[in-house]
């Protein structure tokens, strides 16, 4: 939560090195889920959607965090509630 609500006072090297942070974690995320889709594990979509997709699933999860005064208390939750949704969409 830090980081999404004080990456702007980081400095230019700290926020390049988040960046690749964040863009080596999309790739591993991205080459997981291929795995998956590969397995037949996990439905295909277009990659690119894919992407989008579950970006916006763990910016969603994050969000909901950093609204908390206690962000921590809720983490195991919110955590467990994405990777459901992750796996199983609204489906029951």
């Amino acid at each position: 939560t830090v980081l999404h609500t004080d990456a702007s006072r980081l400095s230019p090297s700290a926020q390049l090195r988040v960046r690749a942070t964040h863009s080596e974690f999309a790739n591993e995320f991205m080459r997981i889920y291929m795995e998956g889709v590969a397995s037949g594990t996990l439905r295909p979509y277009p990659p690119d959607l894919a992407g989008r997709f579950l970006q916006e699933l763990m910016m969603s999860a994050a969000r909901s965090l950093i609204a908390l005064t206690e962000p921590t208390d809720r983490l195991p939750e919110v955590t467990r509630s994405m990777v459901d949704f992750m796996l199983h969409g609204l489906s029951t």
